[in-house]
């Protein structure tokens, strides 16, 4: 990302720090980039669990719609590495536990 974004993936620990970095590895335009990885830093630095579905609603509530269109497609970027990476580990030969299996609606 390029610009004056005052927060850098290097700087960030936790899950503020792996969001940065997908949303910095895409192929989105920088600008793009910038909105979404600042929606999701004022998210985080306010408290926010990206991994509560009820705390990220009732936070995106008071934005506005702009505001919550950055912030969802920043979060849906970030699960949608999330999935990939998960489904990258799953092991086919796991029969013992049938239920490994995440669904998700978007």
């Amino acid at each position: 990302m390029t610009g004056n974004m005052a927060l850098t993936v290097s700087e960030q620990p936790g899950a503020l720090h792996d969001a940065l970095a997908v949303i910095e590895r895409s192929s989105l335009a920088d600008g793009t980039k910038r909105k979404y990885a600042a929606a999701l830093a004022r998210y985080l630095e306010d408290g926010g669990d990206l991994f509560d579905a009820g705390a990220l609603a009732d936070y995106a509530d008071g934005l506005s719609e702009s505001g919550k269109a950055q912030l969802k497609a920043a979060v849906k970027l970030y699960s949608d590495a999330m999935l990939d990476a998960l489904k990258g580990q799953a092991d086919p030969h796991n029969d013992g536990d049938r239920e490994a299996h995440a669904s998700v609606s978007t």
